[in-house]
């Protein structure tokens, strides 16, 4: 059975091989960054469940900003390589739930937990990880995520993904770090200020802490400057 370290150690190998003359760079262990289309940043990168893993691809866009919690709520920048996050996890968007060859285990009779059942996983479908397993996975969610990465050209592109995808599927709401600052933001982006601001308020009505004006403030005026490089 391969520890934590050694499933890291495989994955990050493969994916070197599949998707780094793709324009990828490690960004940190198990997680992966292209930002050759910036405002877009794309990601590919290895999610760990109570016993399994899963490969995972998404977005981050450079006006969406990282949220710090406190007695005040701070929005700050993630554009550079090394701080940037994926805003929109479009692995589940594309490809609604992730199959179970997505998934390996690292217990041999793993219990199904919140995350794994969510996704309709049975139990019997999974099996203890080897070298080959791991390898074959990161090999199989890379073409994955290369496919879906096609289609994302332009901002507008992100846009009309989480419009079309998320939206259909309100059960994921909760799953999801900011869904509201990050959509509401995109809507400002392409012009639909009314909508983006109901999202934007109602980011900030379900936070018990007060969101500091003057950085949500900057961040809208950041969208709006992106509404004029949109194709």
């Amino acid at each position: 059975m391969l520890n934590a370290s050694e499933i890291t150690r495989v994955f990050d190998s493969t994916l070197k091989c599949e998707i780094s003359s793709q324009g990828f760079k490690l960004q940190k262990p198990r997680h992966w960054i292209r930002v050759d289309k910036t405002p877009i940043h794309e990601f590919v990168w290895l999610v760990s469940g109570r016993s399994t893993y899963t490969v995972t691809w998404g977005v981050g866009l450079t006006f969406v900003p990282d949220v710090s919690l406190g007695k005040e709520i701070r929005l700050k920048y993630n554009r550079t390589e090394k701080s940037s996050r994926p805003d929109f996890d479009i692995g589940v968007m594309f490809i609604g739930n992730i199959p179970w060859k997505y998934q390996i285990s690292t217990m041999s009779l793993p219990k199904l937990d919140t995350r794994s059942s969510w996704f309709g996983l049975k139990k019997e479908k999974r099996k203890l990880a080897t070298v080959a397993d791991v390898s074959l996975v990161a090999k199989e969610g890379a073409v994955a995520a290369l496919s879906a990465f096609e289609s994302i050209q332009s901002t507008s592109d992100v846009i009309s993904s989480v419009r079309k995808h998320y939206c259909k599927r309100p059960e994921i709401l909760p799953c999801l770090y900011n869904y509201w600052l990050s959509l509401g933001l995109c809507e400002v982006a392409v012009g639909n200020e009314i909508q983006g601001f109901q999202m934007i308020d109602k980011f900030e009505n379900d936070r018990e802490e007060p969101v500091n004006q003057n950085d949500l403030h900057k961040f809208i005026e950041e969208a709006r400057k992106i509404r004029g490089t949109l194709s």
